[in-house]
């Protein structure tokens, strides 16, 4: 964030420096509330060449309820569906869009579902992504949850790197296959086993290029790691880090046998 406003101060130097710095600026919005996600979108669609700079774009989605989405507007607030649309509608304009970060804030005591798909459900920006993180808000508020949901998601066949942060992992997600994924990052989940028996989450048929796992201080019993991956995953990895986590060394022994 203070990058960007050196960049804009840098910006109004003279014309040169203009250009350059509009480039760099535009190449990673970082917005940080749907209030400025709406000015910046407002900003590109009255000056549309601006979206070839765009390159990483950091959004944020809030859930404030039914009650709000429906009534939002009178104080100002848009509804959920109204920031999913925007943001998609940004992104498909995008001709360079590779890296997309959602932050997904849900209200107190509130659960709802990650509304990724919702974003990038068209080939214009599911064919282009190499980056997708899905930041949930329980990584903020450990001490009252707020339950953003892993959804289901589309086939993302040039995804490179897939981060899950703050997030609740449900035994029913399903992954699409991710044929370019070389890099997974695990980053403070929560994860809720399954009664009855059913595939891993995780496998190599899945993500048959996967070479880098990154866990970090994620809320998985230690039993509930063996549904999480297929025992493949960690037969082709090159790279396998644990950080902050109590089961380190029983799970690099299981992913051993």
């Amino acid at each position: 964030e203070r990058s960007q406003r050196y960049l804009h101060w840098a910006s109004q130097v003279c014309r040169s420096w203009h250009d350059v710095a509009s480039e760099l600026l535009y190449a990673s919005p970082f917005l940080t509330t749907t209030r400025r996600m709406e000015l910046f979108i407002r900003t590109v669609s009255e000056v549309p060449d601006l979206t070839r700079f765009i390159k990483d774009v950091y959004a944020p989605l809030t859930h404030h309820g039914k009650v709000c989405n429906l009534f939002g507007w009178l104080w100002g607030r848009r509804s959920a569906k109204a920031q999913r649309e925007e943001l998609a509608s940004l992104l498909a304009r995008c001709p360079s869009i590779e890296a997309l970060t959602v932050r997904h804030s849900v209200k107190k005591s509130l659960a709802s579902i990650t509304p990724v798909d919702d974003v990038v459900c068209t080939s214009e920006i599911n064919d282009k992504l190499k980056r997708l993180t899905v930041h949930g808000s329980s990584f903020e508020a450990r001490w009252h949850p707020q339950f953003s949901i892993m959804p289901a998601l589309s086939a993302l066949p040039n995804l490179e790197v897939l981060c899950l942060r703050g997030i609740y992992i449900l035994p029913t997600f399903q992954l699409p296959a991710l044929p370019n994924l070389h890099t997974l990052q695990l980053v403070e989940n929560y994860y809720f086993p399954a009664a009855g028996p059913r595939g891993p989450l995780f496998s190599q048929a899945t993500m048959p290029k996967l070479r880098t796992v990154e866990i970090f201080r994620n809320h998985f019993a230690e039993a509930t790691y063996g549904p999480v991956f297929d025992t493949s995953c960690f037969s082709q990895l090159e790279c396998l880090h644990f950080v902050e986590d109590e089961h380190c060394l029983e799970v690099t022994r299981w992913a051993d046998a």
